[in-house]
């Protein structure tokens, strides 16, 4: 995949709260938030970095219905 178009290209997500995996996502993504401003601090990692780490953990576990936490 070519980074450029992942840079450029905007993150749009749907919720459905009638799938379990979506539900069981929201409830412990705080915990997912906390990792990544923890990792990013650590390693003194750019504001930049942190949002595309949010934006593709939100991406990953709400595109696939079958991913459960």
């Amino acid at each position: 995949m070519d980074p450029l178009i992942l840079k450029y290209r905007p993150i749009s997500l749907d919720i459905d709260f009638s799938l379990l995996s979506h539900n069981n996502y929201i409830g412990y993504r705080k915990k997912g938030l906390s990792k990544i401003y923890f990792l990013c601090n650590n390693f003194n990692l750019g504001s930049i970095i942190m949002y595309k780490a949010i934006g593709l953990m939100d991406q990953i576990f709400l595109n696939n219905k079958d991913i459960y936490i």
